[in-house]
């Protein structure tokens, strides 16, 4: 999962829209226009939340599989796809503001990077098929053939799992969840400040706030 949702309620008393009266909309799209870059867009200027997090912690990042200048450029920016910020009101007339994004690129490569690495390392031969052969060569006395046989080994590995469920375990694993994790903080924060710009430019008072996990 690369998407979440960030909420925020904004009671009408304190936010400028009365009750029976509707929030501004052309003015909220001009806003959101302005401040927030979509699709491929990233920001010209770094936002101040990138400093939150550490992405230079990744430890998929030591394999090349992340381009942190793209990362640190799309804090603060929606993306595309599905991805969609909007404005409800219930039937006592609080306003709801929901943006649904998540880690953009990021998430992406990082995702790309372990499902890669899972598929690949269910194909290698395991350590007690290769310590077996290396055992059989020896009593054969091919001691000479072992290198290119254990190359053939690696070259011929096959898997019977599909790639798109390809999984990962052992170190691989805790790699993958502390690189989630880390992804999952950048989302999180990356809703809260195009949520920021919002509020601050529609000059919106925030009563109660959410925001579901995700990456």
């Amino acid at each position: 999962m690369r998407h979440g949702i960030c909420g925020g309620r904004q009671d009408p008393d304190y936010a400028g829209c009365p009750r029976g009266r509707r929030l501004d909309l052309k003015r909220l799209d001009t806003l959101i226009h302005e401040r927030i870059p979509a699709g491929f867009l990233v920001r010209e200027k770094t936002h101040p939340y990138y400093g939150e997090v550490d992405l230079k912690k990744l430890k998929c990042l030591e394999q090349g599989a992340v381009n942190l200048e793209r990362a640190e450029k799309s804090m603060g920016t929606l993306g595309g796809g599905n991805h969609f910020i909007e404005a409800d009101q219930d039937e006592d007339g609080n306003i709801y503001l929901v943006i649904h994004s998540g880690s953009r690129h990021l998430g992406l490569e990082t995702a790309g990077f372990y499902q890669d690495l899972a598929y690949k390392s269910l194909k290698e031969p395991s350590c007690k098929t290769i310590n077996q052969m290396i055992e059989s060569y020896k009593a054969q006395g091919r001691q000479g053939e072992i290198e290119a046989a254990v190359k053939a080994l690696h070259a011929s590995g096959e898997t019977t799992v599909p790639r798109e469920l390809a999984y990962v375990s052992g170190q691989q694993m805790e790699d993958y969840i502390h690189d989630m994790k880390l992804v999952q903080h950048f989302a999180l924060l990356n809703r809260k400040a195009m949520m920021d710009e919002i509020v601050s430019g529609m000059g919106l008072t925030v009563e109660k706030n959410f925001s579901s996990p995700s990456t």
